[in-house]
């Protein structure tokens, strides 16, 4: 069966079932892309013992990757303006593989930071698409669902990427937990060309697009409220497993509610958000993860706590009362075309 869609970026697939295999296919890779952004933290010994740096350089492998990251989610999407969307999914996905040998083969540190900005090209631009492609993908009632998901793969990441790095590498070695990466990246690429359908490109995105999104208030109030939330949990040092379990339980669905919101409140613009959204995540990683520490050394443990909470209490807000949106120009109603081929033996 071959399927091409011609649509705007919201879920207009109507009552055409949505394709849960390309979903699924997608989830893997967001699993990949958070497992492989995060990997170094556990392994930042044995990679500057046997690279001949000290740890604190080894620290730059997660910086590059963030800085690459940003770069990539203001700008990669209106470079790839023209590409159709599973095209653009496939030339990450592909870089993925790439960033993965790179690190793994890496003869010296050099190398080795090339192949983490790799990762992080893959990172800004997959995710700036993250909830235009399930809004594209999924029926108008499936949508929360396919975004859900979509971010289940994240929260797999970020609670089995560090603890199993730490597994893997005390038993096969640094180079080669990074080398288990690649034949899954493949494996994630084959099924993302047999079951992925064509998405061809329907919106120019620029930076300069993105941040005029700002100019509506309650996009703004939303975007602020998302840094503020990813700088609590990033500024937080958590030691004990009860404080775990909780802060896991409610931070986990936040990504969802997130690409949700944007999903109901720009719905023709959802690449343009999706890139801000990022750039603005990778920047709050960056800039909570040195707060922390820094507070940690010089007030102790509980100075982070206590900005986490000072943080994520100022992300929360009375809900309003929504006006009524007038469409933009973007979004204004215009003829569409949809049309689906099955080729039947």
């Amino acid at each position: 069966m071959a399927i091409e869609l011609t649509l705007d970026e919201t879920a207009l697939t109507g009552g055409a079932a949505t394709p849960w295999a390309a979903v699924s296919c997608l989830s893997l890779f967001t699993f990949l892309l958070m497992g492989l952004e995060f990997l170094p933290v556990s392994l930042l010994t044995p990679i500057a013992r046997d690279l001949s740096v000290s740890e604190g350089q080894a620290g730059m492998a997660i910086t590059v990757s963030g800085a690459f990251a940003v770069a990539t989610s203001l700008f990669g999407s209106a470079f790839l303006a023209t590409i159709d969307r599973k095209t653009v999914v496939l030339l990450y996905t592909a870089v993925f593989v790439a960033s993965s040998l790179a690190v793994a083969l890496a003869p010296n540190f050099i190398v080795l930071l090339v192949g983490r900005a790799l990762v992080g090209i893959a990172i800004g631009g997959f995710w700036s698409l993250s909830t235009a492609i399930p809004a594209r993908l999924a029926s108008s009632g499936d949508l929360a669902k396919a975004i859900a998901l979509l971010q289940g793969g994240t929260a797999f990441a970020l609670v089995l990427g560090a603890p199993l790095g730490s597994f893997l590498g005390g038993l096969i070695g640094w180079r080669d937990t990074f080398l288990v990466t690649v034949p899954i990246g493949v494996a994630a690429l084959v099924w993302q060309l047999l079951v992925v359908p064509s998405m061809p490109a329907t919106a120019t995105v620029s930076a300069a697009k993105m941040l005029g999104l700002l100019r509506d208030r309650t996009f703004a109030i939303g975007m602020a409220a998302t840094g503020l939330a990813l700088i609590g949990q990033n500024a937080l040092a958590a030691v004990t497993a009860s404080l775990l379990v909780i802060w896991g339980f409610f931070s986990t669905p936040i990504p969802v509610a997130w690409n949700a919101w944007m999903a109901d409140i720009v719905p023709g613009e959802l690449e343009a958000a999706g890139g801000l959204q990022v750039a603005l995540i990778q920047l709050a990683i960056a800039g909570s993860a040195f707060a922390g520490g820094m507070l940690f050394d010089a007030a102790g443990w509980w100075s982070t706590f206590l900005l986490a909470a000072c943080l994520l209490a100022g992300s929360a807000g009375r809900r309003r009362p929504r006006r009524p949106r007038r469409p933009s120009r973007l979004n204004r109603p215009k003829p569409q075309t949809r049309r689906s081929s099955c080729l039947k033996e």
